[in-house]
């Protein structure tokens, strides 16, 4: 199973992770969430759409524990074309 991951990694080391179930979601959510960033609060973020799956290839083993995937858990990411990326987008 493959689930899509739109992270906001701050500058200065903080980074926020929303868990979606199809790329159409997750795009959706990115873009929104860099259109309401002001132009300065722009320079600090970097948003962008990436994809784990339920297997050791992306997750740590801690992951699987509990019933339930824990997908941020991740220790690999990847993206494709179509992928949002804010550092792709002009301002």
């Amino acid at each position: 199973m493959r689930k899509y991951l739109v992270i906001d990694q701050k500058k200065y080391g903080d980074e926020y992770i929303e868990v979606h179930d199809t790329l159409e979601d997750a795009n959706t959510d990115a873009e929104y969430q860099w259109d309401h960033l002001t132009r300065n609060e722009k320079k600090e973020h970097h948003i962008f759409v990436a994809h784990v799956e339920d297997s050791d290839d992306y997750l740590n083993d801690w992951a699987f524990e509990d019933d339930e995937v824990d997908w941020t858990a991740y220790h690999s990411l990847d993206t494709e074309e179509g992928y949002f990326d804010s550092d792709k987008e002009s301002e």
